[in-house]
């Protein structure tokens, strides 16, 4: 996988591996993985009375806080079952508790014989894309509302240094000036492993206060999460980075669960069942949100691969799952994929689910990407969500190994997320649908959204303001602008107006005097010749004081 690059991998419905091999020397193609499906949990050990024997703490509060029920769906599958799966001679290579049943390699007709006679199995199929048993409904329905933005004064508790463009346009660092770092947070990242990490410079905070909960390799042995596999490093850095002047994480101080689960060197379906393994082991351990820069769209096997028609959020295996994950309170952040231009050009699995956050991307003026899959979704649903800075973002590149620039929606995803995080962290009694609601009001493009940008940049400000209930209340200085900038006396003021990558877009002359504010001289400017978008004012006085707020013209 290029790491700059979503993957792109076709889906199936079943859950957990995959995989079409050819055997005994014949020219002729065989399944050797199979879902079997199992009939029940009806002997479990586990009961949804006494949740703790399977569940964390945190994610039985997650649930009880948003008044999700438990069911017999968290159950994980029966242990007796799975004893005599394996004593067909199948080989148990991944389990799902959601979809109650394992993923097997078969060496023979035998094995498949005796697993179908099993009183306990449903049923025993190659992997392969099913439909859903049931349509999903989205959680949350969005009602019409303004889209009008608010301004926030920068005072930053953070030098954000190279990254600060990408926290800026999200208007981020009005959480991080409110103490909304991440603290008290988890975020699971699921990815292709985290070389390189624990000698990345601008994550030696992340080590130095064990912010790492526990990490997982879903492939192969747990050592080669930090010993195969960049990419999660990079992504890891835009929400964890927290070097003061050089780089900043969306969400510096949050805590994370760094999970395996791709493949570099193939794309095979075995990839979509072991992202279902890794969200639900994110679950179960208490995750908050969730970030997934990976996309599935074709594999090796082109009979298995996807088609446009497939992105209805129902048919494959990790779009369904990022579904129950938000049934289950999480907030899931996928990266909308790199396609756009493309044959494919549509989002990847699992972009199209619903009750999640796809990412897209945006230059660093706002604009979209043209490498930034489009949607909509194949049964009509906006897509992607919002979008943040995803061409040329700042990144630790593991492979220069030094703070640069990289491009894909792999990085617009987690700048997002981590963003969700600290707003979640400020806002703590919502509901994740609650959230996700607050962020699409935010956006540029709420009351008109389209295929490239869905609903557009979102403001986390406004968003923070709208779940407290704050939104539309004005507040307005009356401090002079004298003692700021200009001493005891009234003196000649430069106002400079510039765009989110620093170019100059207005300038003008103005006076200090004793009834002067900053709110009175930036509504003076005349912001008609000027497009909508994300801009810095700055005031500047003859003796070098400057004061600098954000604006945002809708």
């Amino acid at each position: 996988m290029n790491k700059l690059k979503i993957k792109n991998v076709k889906l199936f419905l079943q859950l957990f591996c995959f995989v079409l091999l050819t055997i005994n020397g014949y020219a002729q193609t065989v399944y050797t993985r199979y879902f079997v499906a199992f009939a029940d949990k009806n002997n479990s050990n586990y009961s949804v009375s006494n949740p703790q024997q399977f569940l964390s703490q945190r994610a039985i509060n997650r649930r009880t806080n948003q008044g999700i029920a438990i069911t017999n769906e968290d159950i994980p599958v029966d242990t007796a079952y799975v004893r005599r799966v394996e004593k067909t001679g199948a080989l148990v290579m991944c389990r799902s508790r959601w979809f109650n049943g394992v993923v097997v390699r078969l060496t023979n007709q035998a094995q498949l014989d005796s697993l179908i006679s099993l009183p306990f199995v449903v049923n025993a199929n190659p992997l392969a894309r099913v439909k859903a048993p049931k349509k999903f409904i989205p959680l949350a329905e969005i009602n019409n509302i303004s889209n009008q933005k608010t301004t926030a004064t920068q005072s930053n508790v953070f030098n954000y240094g190279q990254s600060q463009n990408q926290i800026y346009m999200l208007n981020g660092e009005c959480l991080h000036n409110q103490g909304y770092n991440g603290t008290g947070m988890q975020i699971g990242i699921i990815d292709n492993g985290f070389l390189d990490s624990k000698t990345a410079s601008v994550l030696d905070t992340l080590w130095h206060n064990h912010q790492v909960i526990a990490s997982h390799d879903f492939l192969n042995d747990d050592s080669l999460v930090y010993n195969e596999g960049g990419h999660g490093t990079e992504v890891l850095s835009c929400i964890a980075a927290n070097t003061s002047g050089l780089m900043m994480g969306s969400a510096p101080y949050a805590k994370f669960y760094l999970l395996r689960s791709e493949i570099d060197s193939t794309e095979k379906i075995l990839e979509e069942y072991q992202w279902v393994s890794a969200i639900e082991y994110a679950d179960s351990a208490g995750a908050d949100v969730i970030n997934s820069s990976l996309g599935y769209t074709t594999f090796d096997d082109p009979t298995q691969s996807h088609t446009w028609a497939d992105l209805n959020g129902r048919t494959s295996v990790a779009s369904i799952s990022a579904t129950m994950a938000a049934r289950r309170g999480m907030i899931v952040c996928v990266a909308a994929g790199n396609e756009g231009g493309s044959t494919w050009q549509k989002i990847s699995v699992p972009a199209d689910a619903d009750s999640i956050l796809a990412v897209g991307a945006v230059d660093a003026g706002g604009a979209y990407a043209n490498f930034s899959s489009t949607g909509n979704t194949a049964d009509g649903r906006i897509k992607p969500d919002v979008m943040a800075q995803g061409e040329n973002a700042t990144i630790f590149d593991i492979s220069a190994g030094m703070v640069t620039v990289g491009s894909g929606t792999s990085f617009a995803s987690p700048i997002m997320a981590g963003m969700v995080t600290c707003l979640w962290q400020g806002n703590p009694t919502k509901t994740n649908m609650e959230v996700i609601k607050a962020i699409k009001e935010s956006a540029t493009q709420y009351t008109h959204p389209d295929s490239l940008l869905g609903y557009g940049i979102p403001n986390f400000c406004v968003a923070d303001q709208i779940l407290k209930g704050t939104y539309g209340i004005k507040s307005i200085t009356t401090t002079s602008l004298i003692n700021t900038l200009c001493g005891s006396t009234d003196c000649p003021l430069t106002v400079n107006l510039y765009d989110v990558a620093g170019r100059l877009v207005l300038s003008t002359q103005t006076k200090s005097s004793q009834t002067n504010t900053t709110d009175k001289i930036i509504q003076s400017l005349d912001l008609s010749s000027v497009s909508g978008g994300i801009y810095v004012v700055k005031i500047s006085s003859e003796n070098g004081n400057t004061y600098t707020k954000k604006l945002v013209k809708s």
